[in-house]
């Protein structure tokens, strides 16, 4: 597994674990959406670990937002 496919399955399983309630869930379909992903910025946190934000907006494009979704840090360090 490269670096880009590591990262994206830390925050696909990020949302799994803790965001299915906004984001949805592809293992369980009760999970239903309310927010869409719209992107991801990563900040760095230290020289082996970015934190995703996850800046979502709402399916009503009506509805005002300030969601912004913070990950637990990932730890790009093997990856060098």
């Amino acid at each position: 597994m490269n670096l880009q496919e590591a990262s994206i399955k830390h925050v696909e399983d990020c949302v799994e674990s803790g965001y299915a309630h906004i984001l949805g869930s592809l293992l369980d379909p009760t999970k239903q959406c309310t927010h869409v992903l719209d992107d991801i910025c990563w900040s760095q946190l230290n020289k082996d670990e970015v934190y995703p934000f996850l800046d979502v907006m709402p399916l009503n494009r009506d509805e005002p937002n300030n969601l912004v979704l913070l990950l637990p840090p990932f730890n790009h360090k093997k990856f060098k």
